[in-house]
């Protein structure tokens, strides 16, 4: 019955292609012969006897480009120029037998062979693409009757190659809610240019004007590798809009997807946003440090410590030993590593500052490699409780490698912070003393110690970004405490990458990450209002609150007492203290006995007595790596 069906349909589209040339053979004497006047008579009989080889060759070419086996719903580009190459075909080849074989006295007028190509084609074009069309009005009238989904009225940024594609993916789906409006490319020669029946209105520049002249909903983004800078601009540019923003995130996604699957369209991120350049790691090497290795990871449940079991576990390591107070997302986590093909994760719970506890679980595993994540990290609540953030981060950390070296642990590496340089808070003070342990260790035991500082990283357990977007939710206000306050970010899986590479190299006691260029946070928090499809102080207020307790304006990576020395990698710098470290058993000591007063008071006075910096105010420090605020606005 499918193949009887076929033959019929083939045969019936055969027909029309018959009378379409029957018609248009007839049109173009009739139009050569102004109405068919007296001369006429003369190529009467080579009408007749020329019309059915016309036939002939136009089918036999037709079979041969396969135009009666299309689907006519979904035909484009490549159907049209088959269409195009039948057409050119049949003709050359009718005017070579018009010339072998005399039709009467004469051959047709040239001017005849080209009208009824012309008309021939454009009417099988026609009869071809016209059901296209209707099935798309169909589809898109269906697709948003009723005002089920209302089309937004949008902008496609990028007049390109990548533009194009993406228009032409839109109308060819009927899934997208957009109403295409027109272009927008900042290059001058595109200006009025006409893509699918869209015109390129304008530069970014004129973004503003554009939206409210054509009352714009959205703006998608399809610029090849569009540098960050380049998308913050666009996004300050409609800051004063309401508008939603999309970007094709993959050039090369779509080229080799194009045209079975759809040109992919994604929110923006702020990672996207993020001036650094890619980070390139040696897995093999990776794999080399720590395949078939008992790796230890403290602080697991949180941000860094579960992207640390994620990435490891990618280099087959013998056991990954988890270890964290928060059983419940420490369980989680097992879920997750174990469906990725983990193949031996041991939970272990307990805390760093459980000395016998962590001892027994050292005995138990005898870990090659240790990954200390754990420590308390929000800043205004460890003023509040500074005697819990130095038990915490500097004696957990004392008792962790003091538990490594008697093991004989391989590599021990503290995840520290820029806050650790030069502390205006005890967060900061307290990984100070955290990096002075691993330096001491380092100086006296077989097993590589070091210490790995970074940052801020987007998407922390309660960093600022996650605060950030639960209020821009709730409808604002969005808090920030101070307008020229300024920070460092890199994304969780870039910073753990780069603490696994320097882990390996092991080059210094105390690596810094290069966390390029300080952002400015209220920038930052406007712009993730626009991505949201606010407008800053319009619909999302923004308060400023004030410096927080122990809060800085800005971060520093390294102190005037440390020289900074190139690594293997570029994205790593060691950072070589002079400091004479004489006096870690006399802060030690003075430590203990702060902790054993237990008052905030005595704690709050060993911080001053002992830790370089605390307490100064930012304003009357000189160290070289200080960043002005107007430069890095």
């Amino acid at each position: 019955m499918r193949t009887r069906y076929t033959a019929i349909r083939r045969l019936g589209l055969a027909a029309l292609d018959a009378g379409i040339v029957c018609v248009s053979y007839y049109a173009a004497f009739w139009l050569r012969f102004d109405a068919i006047d007296r001369a006429w008579g003369v190529y009467a009989e080579v009408f007749r006897h020329s019309l059915p080889w016309l036939l002939a060759v136009r089918l036999l070419c037709g079979l041969l480009v396969r135009q009666y086996t299309w689907s006519f719903a979904h035909a484009s580009l490549p159907e049209a120029v088959g269409l195009i190459k039948g057409a050119v075909a049949g003709s050359l080849g009718f005017i070579a037998l018009c010339h072998v074989v005399r039709f009467g006295p004469r051959v047709p007028p040239r001017s005849v062979y080209v009208l009824e190509f012309l008309m021939s084609l454009t009417a099988m074009g026609f009869l071809r693409f016209l059901p296209r069309y209707l099935v798309h009005e169909h589809h898109r009238r269906n697709t948003h009757a009723g005002g089920e989904t209302e089309l937004q009225r949008t902008l496609i940024l990028g007049a390109g190659h990548l533009g194009e594609l993406l228009l032409r993916d839109i109308v060819r789906r009927h899934t997208y809610p957009y109403e295409i409006v027109g272009f927008v490319d900042d290059a001058p020669e595109k200006r009025g240019m006409s893509i699918h029946g869209k015109r390129v209105l304008g530069t970014s520049a004129a973004l503003p004007d554009l939206i409210n002249k054509h009352r714009v909903d959205g703006l998608l983004i399809a610029v090849p590798a569009i540098k960050p800078g380049r998308l913050r601009e666009i996004i300050d540019l409609c800051g004063d809009h309401q508008i939603t923003f999309k970007i094709v995130p993959s050039y090369a996604d779509v080229v080799t997807g194009e045209p079975a699957g759809p040109v992919s369209l994604k929110d923006i991120q702020l990672e996207d946003l993020l001036e650094r350049s890619p980070v390139r790691f040696d897995s093999a090497r990776m794999t080399e440090c720590f395949i078939d290795r008992t790796i230890l990871i403290t602080g697991a449940a949180g941000s860094i410590g579960s992207e640390l079991c994620r990435q490891i576990v990618r280099h087959s390591p013998k056991r990954i030993v988890a270890l964290d107070l928060n059983e419940n997302d420490l369980y989680m986590l097992r879920l997750e590593l174990t469906a990725e093909g983990a193949r031996d994760i041991c939970l272990e719970i307990g805390s760093v500052q459980d000395a016998r506890r962590m001892q027994a679980v050292f005995a138990r595993h005898a870990p090659e490699v240790v990954f200390h994540a754990a420590a308390h990290k929000h800043v205004p609540l460890m003023e509040h409780c500074p005697g819990e953030a130095l038990k915490n981060n500097a004696v957990g950390t004392r008792v962790m490698a003091a538990c490594a070296h008697a093991c004989g642990s391989e590599r021990f590496v503290l995840i520290s912070t820029d806050k650790a340089v030069n502390p205006a808070n005890v967060m900061g003070a307290s990984k100070w003393l955290a990096e002075l342990v691993v330096r001491e260790f380092r100086r006296r035991s077989s097993t590589r110690f070091m210490a790995v500082r970074f940052g801020n990283v987007l998407g922390s357990n309660g960093s600022l970004v996650p605060i950030l977007r639960q209020q821009i939710a709730k409808g604002g206000p969005v808090t920030i405490t101070h307008p020229k306050i300024m920070r460092y970010f890199m994304t969780i899986p870039e910073a753990v990458g780069l603490v696994l590479t320097a882990a390996m190299q092991d080059e210094g006691t105390v690596c810094v990450l290069d966390m390029d260029n300080a952002l400015s946070v209220d920038r930052l928090a406007r712009q993730m209002i626009s991505l949201a499809g606010f407008i800053p102080d319009k619909d999302i207020p923004i308060v400023y609150t004030g410096l927080r307790p122990g809060e800085k304006m800005y971060e520093e990576l390294f102190t005037a007492t440390e020289e900074l020395a190139a690594s293997s990698h570029p994205k790593i710098r060691i950072a070589r203290c002079t400091d004479d470290l004489a006096l870690f058993e006399t802060i030690i000591a003075a430590l203990d006995e702060a902790l054993r007063d237990g008052s905030d008071a005595a704690v709050r006075t060993f911080l001053r007595e002992h830790v370089p910096g605390y307490g100064t105010p930012a304003e009357q420090r000189t160290d070289g790596n200080r960043i002005t605020l107007e430069a890095s606005a």
